[in-house]
């Protein structure tokens, strides 16, 4: 599903899932505590990532989220459940976000 999205941000997006799948297949996957993300095309202060709570072979172009450096969702279609960084590296649900 593609949608308001320029060409290079969801050729980035399709690499991203495409690692995810990789990461997966090669086993790579087997803690929470991986990070995989990509730089949005053309800025310096917001990146992809998968959305918290999905298991990499759920991963895909489509439902990747978008998040500024802080751990803002900065653009979505749909998110299952969104989570916020805190300072400490823990994460908290965001209630707001769902």
């Amino acid at each position: 599903m593609r949608k308001n999205i320029n060409e290079a941000e969801w050729k980035v997006k399709v690499d991203l899932a495409a690692m995810f799948r990789l990461t997966h297949m090669m086993g790579w996957d087997d803690t929470v505590w991986n990070h995989i993300t990509a730089r949005t095309p053309g800025t310096d202060h917001t990146f992809f990532m998968h959305q918290f709570g999905l298991v990499y072979e759920e991963v895909k172009a489509s439902n990747l989220i978008k998040v500024d450096e802080n751990g803002k969702v900065v653009n979505y279609e749909r998110i299952y459940e969104v989570y916020e960084r805190r300072e400490d590296g823990s994460y908290i649900r965001r209630e707001e976000a769902l």
